[in-house]
């Protein structure tokens, strides 16, 4: 929008130049009376927006909301009052005309609370430029609103920001900027967009998705997202959980987010963990998965992305224990993690297994060699005690096990899940 007082300002200087330029014959008395007259034109200009730059702006100013009904009007206020919307000119709202896409993004930032920054001066896109006088203006809310997955290009590099906004698009926007995922994958593209926002009161009555949306549509539709918004609860992490085998990080919190400005980052001190985060579909909790297992110490998981003022606690905390030096075993929901390495006896067979042929009634030596089936497998015993040191019967416990080496020992489950080993030579392979 274009400021009427500097409208004002330049029409004061043309008629100062010309004055000037033709009074070659004037004396400098008279010149320095036109810079006085016009610095007192300047002054009185400038004093006068102070002031009325100083009281708000409410529905009242504008003269084309005169026939507007009042609930809109209640409307318009509010968004006003929020810094949102503001009229075309000094006495104009402009409730009919309708918004280009470069000024709907500036709208947008302002609604969701995007962080802007205003030293951007170069667009990603093609076709915005800072040299245009219609849409320069525009390109930090622009990258901002882009940034932050409110607003996609035409195409991947250029925005058409002098273009419409439609309804469709309108109601894309609004739903992202609440979290919402929205397919377009349906024909005409805006399908699932326009069934979200009529479901939360947002798309506007009895109009189509290509239809160009007005000022007033924008007023109306915004509103529910900023009351949703007032009413929100700020963002916090719930809870950071690590996973039984340390690879894995669950984050809990409190509200869904928008997943696509979101982000979740693991430190340990100020090492940052390479990790894969992945949302679930309630865009409040997450997973996320590391490279390689975690080692012990204290891990720190912090939530960015979303404008500060949105956030609570941004952190949470997790520690990853060291393995016990002693045969522990601890139980939840039924299953059992035991911690730590540990030396097995000699398990060798002693090369018996292999004069097994299976004739003369003997078993074969595939039988000899399984540790499930051979008189000289050994079972690996595990002993459960309760808090009060009493054993706790545990027979078939066991979901897997496996050795690195097979060459060496091998290891297997037998039906009623007990484990047995059966060494073949010399040598120490790691069970697992």
């Amino acid at each position: 929008m274009i400021d009427p007082f500097h409208r004002k300002i330049i029409a004061i200087n043309p008629t100062y130049q010309e004055v000037f330029m033709n009074s070659k014959k004037s004396n400098k008395l008279s010149m320095v009376a036109i810079s006085a007259m016009a610095f007192s034109l300047f002054a009185s200009v400038t004093l006068t927006h102070s002031a009325l730059a100083a009281t708000p702006k409410t529905s009242a100013d504008y003269t084309d909301l005169a026939t507007v009904d009042a609930a809109l009007k209640g409307k318009i206020d509010t968004m006003i009052a929020a810094g949102i919307f503001e009229g075309v000119s000094d006495n104009s709202f402009g409730i009919t005309e309708n918004m280009t896409r470069a000024q709907f993004a500036k709208v947008a930032t302002l609604l969701y609370g995007v962080t802007v920054d205003p030293t951007i001066k170069v667009s990603s896109f093609s076709d915005v430029h800072a040299n245009d006088a219609a849409n320069g203006w525009a390109i930090p809310y622009i990258e901002a609103a882009k940034k932050a997955g409110l607003i996609d290009g035409v195409t991947d590099t250029t925005f058409a920001p002098g273009d419409s906004v439609t309804l469709g698009q309108l109601d894309t926007v609004l739903l992202k900027g609440l979290g919402k995922k929205v397919s377009m994958t349906g024909s005409p593209w805006y399908t699932d967009a326009v069934k979200q926002a009529t479901e939360l009161g947002i798309h506007a009555a009895g109009k189509t998705g290509d239809q160009i949306a007005n000022r007033a549509d924008l007023v109306q539709s915004s509103y529910t997202p900023l009351q949703i918004i007032s009413k929100k609860t700020l963002v916090s992490i719930n809870s950071v959980k690590a996973t039984s085998d340390s690879l894995k990080v669950q984050v809990t919190l409190n509200t869904p987010v928008n997943t696509s400005a979101a982000t979740l980052t693991l430190n340990k001190g100020t090492e940052v963990i390479p990790t894969k985060t992945e949302w679930a579909s309630d865009t409040q909790s997450a997973t996320l998965t590391a490279t390689t297992a975690l080692t012990a110490g204290d891990y720190t998981v912090t939530l960015a992305g979303l404008d500060a003022s949105l956030i609570k606690t941004a952190t949470g905390k997790l520690t990853i224990a060291a393995p016990s030096t002693e045969t522990s075993a601890e139980t939840s929901a039924g299953k059992i993690t035991i911690n730590g390495t540990y030396t097995l006896a000699n398990v060798m067979d002693s090369g018996l297994t292999g004069s097994a042929t299976g004739a003369n009634g003997q078993v074969t030596k595939e039988t000899a060699e399984d540790p499930t089936l051979s008189k000289l497998g050994k079972e690996i015993e595990v002993k459960v005690t309760d808090s009060s040191g009493q054993t706790i019967a545990t027979p078939g416990i066991v979901q897997s096990i496996h050795s690195s080496d097979a060459s060496i020992v091998k290891a297997s489950i037998s039906a009623d899940h007990r484990a047995y080993v059966i060494g073949n030579k010399a040598g120490t392979p790691t069970l697992v």
